[in-house]
Order: structure tokens, then C-alpha cells, then sequence
């Protein structure tokens, strides 16, 4: 049957305190969060998408937790070659789609007004290069053999492992023994395909997360280095403020006053 789009969605708002739930069989979502913010929850996972981010998967909920408008757009389509390799959600953040030059034409895409026949006849030409490109259609090989636009089975269960497994202690090591690989070849080629190397997805998982639990939770902070997977809370701090330039007392603090 090859690749179809079953339904697309140009300007889909959802009001403050909302979810979307999304509970796919066959098909899969596109979606790009083109105004606001939007927390996305599967399972026992929440990460908060903001606008730019892309967000593909099957089963998941969105939730505006804003106190404004959030907008979406996108698309739900349906391919054989799917499998059930949408159990979990993939997102992609914005600093993360500049190197992918057919994500990029496609968020572009869904974003500008075009004509439905003008947008699905664009969309259509684009689809199968940003599917192959995020490493979900492409046959897999390999590592050692794989071409260069081919993804490997074991670096597909790497990225979902750390996503399933981000409050736990990972590091490079703990992640090459689990797929039976080299280290560095595992850094160096993962790195390749998904432009950011495990070690700083892992720390983008968790510093998403972070942000959430510092304004969506009164968990302690000490409590949330903890379940974040950091050893101790002046590493979690650090690294907090390395990452959004501000340390996670300042937010709280902040949250604090703005009540």
C-alpha cells in the first residue's frame, strides 16, 4: 500500500488546562507545536515541547499546561513498514532540526499556508526522507555495514533506552555494553545519524524534565537531582545552570514570587 496521509491538521488550538489524546492503531502523528507550549505524557514520561518542536508517535497525551492558547499542526498517516516502532514517542527539538534539511522543508511546510491539494502534494514528496531520517522505516543493518542513510536496529534501541531510562545513572560505557559495541563507535556513529551525541540527549531528556518538575512540582530539589539520575545535587545544579543559565533555587525562587 506504500505510504498515506489520513488526515492533516493546519491550525489545531487547544485551551489552557486541555489534552489531546492520542491512541493510534495504524498510523502515526506529525505534529508541530507552532505557538505556546505543550507537555506530551506516555506512559510514566513527560517531557515539555515548545514552539518549533516536533513531535512524531502514536500513543501519547498533550497537554497545554500554559495559562494561554497552544497551537498544533500536522499530520496523521499510515504505512506497512510502521511496525509498532511508534510505542513511544519521538521528539525533536528545534536546535536539534537545523541539520536536517527535509525536516526542516516538511515543519515549513505544515506551518505556511498552502493550498490542502498544494501542501499533501509537498508533504507527500518529503515524508519518506524525514520517516528514514529519524529511524523509523529504513531497513536495518548492521553497524559496522551500514551505508550512509541506513540506521541500525541498536541505535534505535539505544535512543529509546535512554528516553525509558533517563533517571537512572547511564553513561557511555554502561550504554555500549548493552548493545555489545565500542564506546567511542557508538558516540561517533549514533552522533552521525541523530546530531547530538547520547551522552547530551540524555542530558536534554533530563534537563526537559528538570523544568518541569521545578515549575509543575513542589518536589524538593534534592528529590529531583535524585530521580533525574544525578548523583548529587550540586552536579544536577551545575549542570541546570550550564544548560538554561539560571541554577534550579533561582527558578523556584521565581515560581515562588510570580504566584
Amino acid at each position: 500500500m506504500g505510504m498515506n496521509i489520513d488526515m492533516i491538521k493546519t491550525n489545531e488550538m487547544l485551551a489552557p488546562g486541555c489534552t489531546n489524546h492520542c491512541d493510534l492503531k495504524q498510523e502515526v502523528s506529525i505534529y508541530l507545536i507552532t505557538r505556546g507550549t505543550m507537555l506530551v505524557e506516555w506512559r510514566n514520561n513527560q517531557e515539555l515541547l515548545e514552539q518549533g518542536d516536533v513531535l512524531v508517535g502514536a500513543k501519547f497525551r498533550l497537554k497545554n499546561n500554559s495559562d494561554y492558547f497552544s497551537t498544533i499542526c500536522g499530520l496523521i498517516l499510515r504505512d506497512d513498514s510502521l511496525g509498532d516502532f511508534y510505542k513511544n514517542p519521538v521528539i525533536i527539538k528545534k536546535d536539534q532540526q537545523t541539520d536536517n534539511d527535509e525536516l526542516s522543508k516538511l515543519t515549513h511546510m505544515l506551518n505556511c499556508p498552502h493550498s490542502l491539494d498544494d501542501m499533501l502534494m509537498n508533504v507527500m514528496r518529503y515524508l519518506p526522507k524525514v520517516m528514514n531520517s529519524i529511524g523509523r522505516i529504513e531497513s536495518i543493518l548492521p553497524l559496522s555495514k551500514s551505508p550512509i542513510g541506513r540506521i541500525d536496529s541498536r541505535l534505535i534501541i539505544i535512543n529509546r533506552y535512554i528516553r525509558e531510562h533517563f533517571n537512572e545513572p547511564l553513561t557511555l560505557q554502561t550504554l555500549a555494553d548493552l548493545i555489545q559495541c565500542n564506546p567511542v563507535y557508538l558516540s561517533n556513529t549514533y552522533s552521525k545519524i541523530f546530531r547530538i551525541s547520547p551522552i547530551k540527549y540524555l542530558q536534554k531528556i533530563r534537563m526537559s524534565k528538570a523544568k518541569v518538575l521545578l515549575t509543575q512540582t513542589n518536589d524538593p530539589i534534592n528529590e529531583i537531582a535524585n530521580k533525574l539520575g544525578y548523583l548529587s545535587n550540586s552536579q544536577f545544579a551545575d549542570l541546570f545552570k550550564r544548560f538554561y543559565g539560571i541554577t534550579p533555587r533561582e527558578v523556584r525562587k521565581y515560581q515562588l514570587t510570580n504566584k
